[in-house]
């Protein structure tokens, strides 16, 4: 569910000629949030922050999608 949802950003932001980078920032920053406030209890349930990097990456280099 997370990838697909980090899919729809991607896409959505490319639709309004906006960097899709800033998604990377984000996930980023939630990530380092998460573990600073203890809130990793479900962490193994999502992808790990590499596995949606690779993911956001491999989206982008798909030729309808990059900008």
């Amino acid at each position: 569910m997370e990838l697909k949802c980090d899919g729809i950003a991607v896409l959505t932001l490319v639709a309004l000629d906006l960097d899709p980078a800033c998604i990377e920032d984000g996930l980023r920053k939630l990530a380092r949030f998460n573990d600073t406030v203890g809130a990793t209890a479900d962490a193994a349930d999502y992808p790990q922050l590499q596995e949606r990097r690779r993911f956001i990456k491999a989206l982008r280099a798909l030729p309808f999608v990059a900008r």
